[in-house]
């Protein structure tokens, strides 16, 4: 497929998450958005979900939707977390490719040149790049990504949330429900066609480091929300406690009649004590994230509610297609 077939046919969605973001860049970051597609393709769409962000100007809103043309702009009651504000996302887009574009960190020249690796058959393009992070960091997600990869988690190093999504890989991403914790992962696990795109960062400094805690944090959601496994393990730690108990009581059983003059030892104790304990507590936290996930897969609440949807004012062409108007 050529760059005038993509151009005539293709209708692109770009969505952005509106998340601390500052308002006169954010504006400016849109008007060159909206240039940038207007040039280079006929049917276009620029999803914006504000996750309640009562930080933002209604001033400036205004503003954006009487100035800048093609503009969803689509609030939901309550923060959420990225992946569900993702979902939201690609969930309300109606193009046929979607890109999801980070404001002010991302470039949008890379726009043009994923959705041209997207024509050469990939459905999943993703977005690799450098960014901050501790030493920490480092070590625990080199550490991590061997453990995800026991529950079939590949994704690349560097790999930053950007993605361009081609209309079959949403809907199977889509019919898998909850994707709360899970987007990436279900992003991975498609099945279709994917190809790595690096690029660099607009603006690295607006990215906070990642420290250890949050690598430690991020790999036992993506663990303990897309896998089993993790259960598995914690049960058979709880065996392997249960057996070290069990010997140990043999060995004082032993000792006790081998030896007359045996002396209760307080360090042993205190150390085997603390030993179990530290198992248990493993096993119950392991447990309540999983019962915390029956809980919310189970549940009737949805992940998010759209409070409010608006859409610029401004007047398209005549000739323009838009799909959510057509009869």
């Amino acid at each position: 497929m050529d760059n005038t077939t993509i151009n005539k046919e293709t209708f692109v969605s770009v969505i952005l998450i509106l998340d601390n973001i500052v308002t006169s860049t954010f504006e400016e970051y849109l008007k060159e958005l909206q240039l940038y597609l207007d040039q280079r393709y006929s049917d276009y769409e620029i999803i914006i979900i504000d996750q309640n962000s009562k930080l933002f100007p209604v001033s400036v809103k205004e503003n954006i939707l009487k100035t800048i043309s093609s503009i969803r702009w689509i609030s939901l009651s309550f923060p959420v977390a990225m992946d569900v504000a993702l979902g939201a996302g690609i969930e309300n887009a109606i193009g046929d490719l979607v890109l999801l574009l980070r404001p002010n960190i991302d470039p949008i020249k890379i726009i043009e040149n994923m959705i041209e690796e997207s024509s050469r058959g990939y459905d999943v393009i993703i977005g690799i790049a450098e960014r901050p992070r501790t030493m920490g960091y480092k070590i625990a997600r080199t550490l991590s990504n061997k453990l995800l990869h026991s529950i079939n988690y590949h994704i690349p190093k560097n790999a930053t949330p950007v993605r361009c999504l081609s209309r079959r890989a949403i809907n199977t991403i889509l019919r898998t429900g909850n994707l709360n914790h899970q987007f990436f992962i279900k992003v991975a696990n498609t099945g279709y066609p994917e190809k790595n795109y690096n690029y660099e960062l607009l603006n690295r400094d607006v990215l906070k480091k990642r420290t250890l805690l949050s690598g430690i944090s991020q790999s036992m959601q993506l663990m303990i929300f897309n896998s089993t496994k993790p259960l598995r393990w914690v049960s058979l730690l709880g065996i392997l406690g249960s057996l070290s108990a069990l010997i140990f009581a043999i060995y004082s059983i032993v000792v006790n009649i081998i030896k007359n003059d045996v002396i209760e030892g307080w360090t042993s104790m205190v150390f085997f004590s603390s030993f179990l304990f530290m198992i248990l507590f493993i096993i119950l936290a392991f447990l309540g994230e999983y019962i915390a996930r029956l809980l919310n897969e189970n549940s009737n609440q949805k992940n998010y509610y759209i409070s409010n949807e608006e859409t610029s004012t401004i007047l398209l062409e005549a000739d323009r297609f838009n799909v959510l108007h057509q009869s």
